[in-house]
């Protein structure tokens, strides 16, 4: 190796300016300048530096070819064709043993090396022109085999290379390829619905979240949405979650099966159905049924149990549950700041009247401008009639941060207008006051 930089460090010497710069920046260079960028910088075509650049090329191969020839190729019998980035990296060092890369003819030598051994480095692994022409369409059947969340059979994946010397490098070609491997299996890319996917398979029957959190590592939170939106995963009760194929009858909510069998039984089941088949079958309780059941959605008559009419959902008058009205007349409903509603969660157990008021219609949504305090983003109203707290706010986050809320104190969410609220911090003299004018409102009256 001492003779191979000695005749490059010979070699830089002796080129001019321009050529030593296309020697180094382009045609050995890690990061390459390109043939128009040195035409540029000194003043020629990008074809004048594309004839020199062969004429350098041709004076390299003469000073040092054949002998990078021989290093180049003893170091790919030692790599094989596929390699990761640090051992490749190790066995330069060991070729150059201690030399400094600080000196520039040592460098240079060393990249003349890496360019004539020809490995194309990806994803921190390095394959030889024989190995990528057998990586070529290993990512393409990768595709072609993976579910609908990019998880791969990796038996059929290596039952597709046609030479048994392949099948000691599927790691690295699986990495080269840029797949992932979630859980010890492989897949596309990293995903939470792969990683999800990939713990249910591992446990290998119907298992909770806590279970499945357990395996994979992520939230039940992360968990619930990407198990919910992977269509060859449902859920078989409450608690419990699966592959598809391994599910009978799956678990929709407690409100779903109600309906479901207000449906099969023609408009009307009995409570005493529900309450004897879906606690069993699910694993929820019955109380939560019968709750449930109870909701402004249905009509509990007799033991049996039917959807509402709209004309059978009575609301209440506003002013009966309000804590009050501003000067401006405008209702108000009041509620204590949480912590989580400063971190982005609804404020719920909100009137349904409010959200009526608010023009939000019935099992469905609404976004409101907020025209106190300024500078704040639409919230969201939300309203079903299945809800056992009734309505809820989102996005109520800035809003309170704006008005300076702070945990423990009370808000006041009032009803400017269809689709306009506000929001203002009490003061303890407004709260009195408040509780008083509701004290004072008359009751029992027909």
């Amino acid at each position: 190796m001492q003779s191979v930089i000695k005749a490059v460090r010979h070699l830089r010497a002796s080129m001019p300016e321009r050529k030593l710069a296309i020697l180094e920046r382009h045609l050995f260079a890690r990061n390459r300048t390109t043939l128009t960028a040195l035409g540029q910088a000194y003043g020629v075509s990008r074809e004048r530096i594309r004839q020199i650049k062969i004429q350098v090329a041709a004076e390299v191969d003469d000073c040092v070819g054949p002998e990078i020839a021989i290093i180049a190729a003893t170091v790919r019998r030692r790599a094989g064709p596929l390699i990761d980035e640090a051992g490749l990296t190790s066995l330069m060092d060991d070729l150059f043993e201690s030399r400094s890369l600080d000196d520039p003819s040592t460098d240079l030598a060393r990249r003349i090396v890496e360019t004539t051994l020809g490995y194309d480095c990806v994803h921190g692994v390095c394959a030889s022109r024989s190995a990528r022409e057998a990586l070529g369409g290993l990512k393409e059947r990768a595709r072609e085999l993976a579910d609908d969340v990019g998880l791969i059979d990796e038996d059929a994946l290596r039952a597709t290379l046609t030479e048994e010397r392949w099948h000691g490098l599927f790691r690295l070609m699986t990495e080269w390829c840029g797949l992932a491997w979630v859980n010890d299996r492989l897949a596309l890319r990293y995903s939470r619905k792969a990683h999800a996917k990939a713990a249910v398979l591992s446990i290998g029957r119907l298992a909770t979240l806590a279970e499945i959190s357990a395996e994979s590592g992520l939230s039940r939170t992360q968990l619930g949405s990407a198990l919910s939106d992977t269509s060859s995963v449902a859920r078989a009760s409450k608690t419990k979650w699966g592959l598809r194929e391994w599910v009978d009858d799956e678990y929709k909510g407690i409100v779903a099966e109600i309906m479901e069998r207000i449906e099969e039984d023609g408009g009307t089941t009995a409570v005493a159905r529900l309450v004897r088949e879906l606690p069993k079958k699910f694993e929820v309780k019955e109380s939560s049924v019968r709750r449930l059941a109870g909701t402004p959605q249905f009509v509990v008559d007799d033991g049996n149990v039917r959807l509402a009419k709209n004309s059978e959902v009575v609301l209440r008058d506003i002013n009966d549950v309000v804590d009050g009205a501003t000067e401006e007349g405008w209702p108000y409903w009041s509620f204590q700041v949480e912590g989580r509603h400063l971190d982005g969660y609804n404020v719920t157990r909100v009137p349904p009247e409010i959200a009526d008021a608010l023009g939000c219609p019935r099992n469905g949504s609404i976004k409101a401008a907020v025209s106190r305090p300024t500078g704040c983003g639409r919230v969201s109203v939300n309203w079903r009639l299945t809800s056992i707290s009734g309505a809820d706010v989102g996005h109520v986050s800035t809003a309170l941060r704006r008005l300076g809320a702070a945990e423990g104190d009370r808000v006041s969410l009032v009803v400017v207008d269809a689709g306009v609220l506000e929001f203002r911090r009490q003061v303890q003299g407004e709260r009195d006051q408040g509780a008083a004018a509701k004290s004072r409102r008359p009751t029992g009256c027909g």
